[in-house]
């Protein structure tokens, strides 16, 4: 066998040895290629599913009804006026009706408190109970006698005490002398010139009561 033979004989050799080998070889996976659209997990967005929330139909809040606000009333601006004339210690005052509750007779018994001021006669076992003021003592700075009747003040948990429940009657603005100066005993507003009755002003009774 030439040397030119022995060659090709050789190449043939060796290349069905590696054919040989090939087929005997373990198949190998074929690789699987990915889509395109696919996303990578370590990529991918979750959307989690938005919970629509619906607004409820908006409730109109109604504002709190204003109550109104009386203005204090001042006995000298007023034309004319029902006064009720009371006897307190052998005095006579006019009260104005307007700022009055109910009358009723001093039959109840009356509960003494430790330690109340001077001008307290006591308790009156009312609903609410009520706190009987000694009149006379208020407006005289004296004890007054026993009461008879007690004059319950409008808006009011207390009643004045006195002795006698007169008429009563409409007073005009130019009968009364009015006070312009009540720094000294602010209870009286003034003086019906007739009779020289002192007026009442019951709004300010809790100045006095000290």
């Amino acid at each position: 066998m030439s040397a030119h033979e022995r060659f090709w004989f050789e190449v043939q050799q060796a290349e069905l040895v590696a054919y040989l080998d090939d087929l005997l070889a373990p198949a190998k996976p074929e690789p699987v290629e990915e889509p395109l659209d696919v996303v990578p997990e370590t990529s991918r967005v979750s959307f989690a599913p938005q919970r629509v929330v619906v607004p409820a139909e908006p409730v109109l809040v109604q504002p709190e009804p204003q109550v109104p606000v009386r203005p204090p009333l001042i006995l000298s601006e007023q034309r004319e006026l029902m006064y009720l004339y009371i006897e307190c210690n052998a005095r006579r005052y006019a009260l104005p009706l307007i700022q009055l509750g109910r009358i009723f007779r001093a039959e109840q018994h009356m509960t003494a408190l430790v330690g109340q001021p001077a001008w307290q006669l006591g308790i009156l076992p009312a609903k609410p109970v009520l706190q009987a003021v000694d009149l006379h003592h208020v407006l005289c700075g004296e004890s007054g006698e026993a009461p008879a009747y007690f004059v319950s003040v409008a808006d009011s948990r207390r009643v004045l005490s006195c002795q006698t429940i007169q008429n009563s009657e409409r007073v005009a603005h130019s009968a009364i002398r009015w006070r312009t100066d009540r720094k000294r005993s602010p209870l009286i507003a003034g003086i019906i010139c007739d009779h020289l009755t002192p007026v009442l002003d019951l709004s300010r009774l809790d100045e006095c009561l000290v």
